[in-house]
């Protein structure tokens, strides 16, 4: 049910959120970083658990681009993902680690450990 929410291309959330709030990614990627950069933090591994186009990663990786990090997002809708692939293989990324993924309902991925999510 959660999926379909998400992934119908007639899903109340699509008809009320076209842009999927791509234009607030900025701001979100700012508001990560100063809390970053305010506690001292050195991440090595970040993920976005609904990453839809994959923005505020991108923002992220652009602004900490000469420190050795590992990004990745998680989405439940197969059409986020697939946007999100191509809007950072466009930005820079080589290999975009990108996975659609019910952090919800599925436990496969709930043992791996991140610096910030």
């Amino acid at each position: 049910m959660l999926k379909e929410t998400y992934s119908s291309k007639n899903s109340e959330y699509l008809t009320n959120n076209e842009s999927w709030h791509v234009e607030d990614s900025p701001w979100k990627a700012d508001q990560i970083l100063r809390m970053i950069e305010k506690n001292g933090f050195n991440p090595k591994h970040i993920v976005e658990i609904g990453c839809g186009a994959g923005v505020i990663l991108q923002q992220l990786q652009m602004k900490l681009k000469d420190q050795d990090i590992l990004f990745e997002g998680y989405d439940i809708s197969p059409d986020m993902v697939r946007l999100s692939l191509v809007n950072l293989y466009l930005h820079g990324f080589s290999e975009p680690h990108i996975f659609e993924y019910d952090t919800l309902s599925s436990e496969d991925r709930w043992n791996e450990n991140f610096d910030v999510i």
